[in-house]
């Protein structure tokens, strides 16, 4: 099993993150809920941990209890909505923001590196 490590960025601070910046319960990540906060918040969670870890789509999948497909259609769905919808595209750079600022919370070491990843023009 890949490192979740290897891109300093963890899949549960992810979760932590993205949940929280829209204002909901990491409970609901492995719920089988379908109100439409709850989706957005798990899709852009796949979205992160597909982009800043190593993990699989099964891997990544498993954090919900979703299988690879989900995953997969829950990123297309994030770039589609990135591609269209300019308050998600903010919305976005700023998730991409927080979970730069808790990766670099007391971990100076590491500031060349997020420095070079997390650049907002890449979020």
């Amino acid at each position: 099993m890949p490192n979740p490590t290897d891109n300093m960025t963890t899949p549960l601070l992810i979760i932590k993150v993205v949940f929280d910046y829209f204002g909901i319960s990491p409970f609901y990540q492995m719920t089988k809920t379908r109100k439409r906060e709850i989706v957005i918040a798990r899709q852009v969670s796949m979205y992160y941990m597909k982009e800043n870890t190593r993990l699989s789509l099964a891997h990544i999948g498993a954090y919900f209890l979703r299988d690879h497909a989900t995953v997969l259609h829950a990123c297309k769905t994030v770039n589609n909505l990135r591609d269209t919808d300019r308050e998600f595209r903010s919305d976005m750079v700023r998730i991409c923001n927080k979970i730069c600022c808790e990766m670099l919370a007391g971990k100076p070491e590491i500031n060349e590196y997020a420095y070079s990843q997390y650049d907002t023009d890449k979020c």
